[in-house]
């Protein structure tokens, strides 16, 4: 049987990275629904244009929470670098969309 400390330092370290870059990928595509869905009912529009077609659909939800979620459900099959560094990548977009999407909601709320 082959434990955790028996596995090399650089197989621990991408399965931990995998398992960050998942969690926050999770937590970064709820923030963007919960801001995009705060910023449409103040009148907003979806810049998304691959979303902009099902807004104020269930499939809304499953586009934002459902793909981030399948992606991490993956994710721990592969546990290679590549998939870690693929998730990063999206951890990075996904900063830079709730970003946007934070400071248009207070600009918007300042605005009121």
């Amino acid at each position: 049987m082959v434990t955790p400390a028996d596995q090399p330092p650089s197989a621990m370290t991408t399965t931990r990275k995998i398992t960050t870059f998942a969690i926050m990928l999770l937590v970064l595509s709820a923030v963007d629904l919960l801001t995009t869905e705060m910023s449409l009912r103040l009148g907003a529009v979806e810049l998304n244009p691959l979303v902009s077609p099902i807004v104020g659909t269930p499939w809304m939800v499953l586009v934002k929470l459902g793909i981030p979620a399948a992606v991490v459900l993956a994710a721990p099959i592969a546990k290679t670098i590549v998939v870690a560094r693929a998730l990063k990548l999206a951890v990075i977009v996904y900063i830079a969309v709730a970003v946007f999407n934070v400071t248009q909601l207070l600009a918007t709320v300042i605005v009121y």
